[in-house]
């Protein structure tokens, strides 16, 4: 192998260039990433093989048969050419990166206003705070109990106050699933009338900007 790097063979243009175990190339067509797919001739045998060629190979060998490639030594390259069908692939593609955005999205924390405080909302305070309120229903809540807000006060309660607190919470939490249901409908149906490859590839799902 050493010998072949080390040797010398004389290109199309006329040019000195080491050898490779790459002996020819044909039918080369460009990928969607710049890559390029090709048949390959090795040196020393007769069949073609399939190989794609990559600028960042970690072959010496394979990166310059890219730029041989390239630079049109092999005949003319392919252009990478997006069908209908790769376009639908797409659109569903970004459209699960849509899905799993509305999942984390409703897994998430909320922050809702009762009584001139901020309080944490959502699943994982919903299910702290349920417990707490059967306790303080059954008459059970310890001498000097608070519950803490989301700007880390620590607010004395009462049960008429935590079952405000579960009911304002719950209703906060329906909002803002609606708001989530509704965007994630709107960004899906905007990736349904993209048309442009790059413009799928863009488009970042999550909540628009504040004007």
């Amino acid at each position: 192998m050493s010998e072949l790097k080390n040797a010398e063979r004389t290109d199309p243009a006329g040019e000195l260039s080491p050898v490779s175990r790459f002996e020819n190339a044909r039918n080369c067509r460009r990928l969607v990433n710049g890559n390029i797919d090709c048949e390959v001739k090795l040196s020393g045998m007769e069949d073609w093989f399939p190989f794609t060629a990559s600028p960042d190979d970690q072959d010496e060998d394979g990166r310059r048969l890219y730029a041989d490639i390239d630079a049109g030594r092999y005949g003319n390259v392919a252009p990478f050419v997006i069908t209908d069908e790769m376009l639908d692939g797409l659109r569903r593609q970004k459209q699960d990166e849509i899905s799993r955005w509305r999942d984390r999205q409703e897994n998430g924390n909320i922050i809702f206003d009762l009584d001139g405080h901020r309080w944490d909302g959502g699943k994982a305070s919903q299910e702290r705070l349920a417990p707490v309120v059967a306790a303080a229903g059954a008459g059970q809540l310890p001498e000097g109990f608070f519950w803490t807000d989301a700007d880390n006060h620590d607010i004395p309660v009462n049960t008429v106050f935590l079952q405000k607190l579960e009911a304002s919470m719950v209703q906060a939490m329906v909002m803002q699933g609606f708001r989530i249901h509704e965007r994630q409908r709107q960004m899906k149906e905007e990736v349904a009338q993209l048309t442009e490859m790059n413009a799928i590839f863009a488009y970042q799902p999550g909540w628009p900007e504040e004007a």
